[in-house]
């Protein structure tokens, strides 16, 4: 009757990952597991991503707010009141571009010695 010899284990070569093999499998795992719940919590409820919209809403001709119809009936009207608006705002900017102090205030900085 022939016998085999006892199987023998040998050591798995140490290849950098150290030598205990258990707890690199747990390390992966948990990797594993890590790379899982960070994909999970990108998909939230959508509340970041804006809403999808069908290809023909997309294309369709683009049409006017409802507030904008002052625009569409009376464009002379809009356009004078814009102008209107932009000459005020040019006053508004020449008043500003005076002195930042009055003159008198200066005269006497100057002879206080400041």
């Amino acid at each position: 009757v022939s016998r085999r010899p006892a199987l023998r284990v040998r050591p798995l070569p140490d290849r950098g990952f150290g030598r205990n093999l258990h707890a690199m499998k747990h390390l992966r795992s948990c990797a594993a597991f890590a790379i899982l719940f960070t994909l999970a919590a990108c998909g939230s409820d959508g509340e970041d991503y804006p809403n999808l919209l069908p290809t023909e809403a997309i294309l369709a001709e683009p049409r006017l707010p409802d507030h904008a119809t002052a625009a569409t009936g009376s464009p002379a009207a809009v356009s004078t009141r814009t102008e209107d608006r932009a000459d005020a705002l040019r006053q508004r900017a020449d008043t500003l571009r005076g002195p930042v102090i009055e003159p008198d205030a200066r005269d006497r900085m100057r002879a206080a010695g400041g």
